[in-house]
């Protein structure tokens, strides 16, 4: 597996939310892709494990295409 950051493990994030009020509802944020770079949050539908891999154009992971799978490259992350 290849790193190019730091990834939150789930019993980080378990942790986390632990510490928040239980009744509250729970978002993510991300950037909208606007002019204005707004930062929008969305509702999370579920979790699920997915390949992904360090993709240098948008220097951040991208989700990987089954047919293009390299474990070289990849690793497995739980998303929201």
């Amino acid at each position: 597996m290849a790193f190019h950051g730091d990834f939150m493990t789930v019993g980080e994030l378990v942790a986390l939310l632990l510490e928040q009020d239980q009744s509250m509802p729970v978002g993510f944020q991300y950037q909208s892709g606007d002019y204005w770079r707004t930062i929008v949050v969305a509702t999370p539908d579920g979790v699920s494990e997915e390949n992904v891999a360090y993709t240098s154009y948008h220097s951040s992971y991208a989700l990987v295409d089954p047919e293009d799978a390299d474990e070289e490259t990849e690793t497995w992350v739980v998303i929201g």
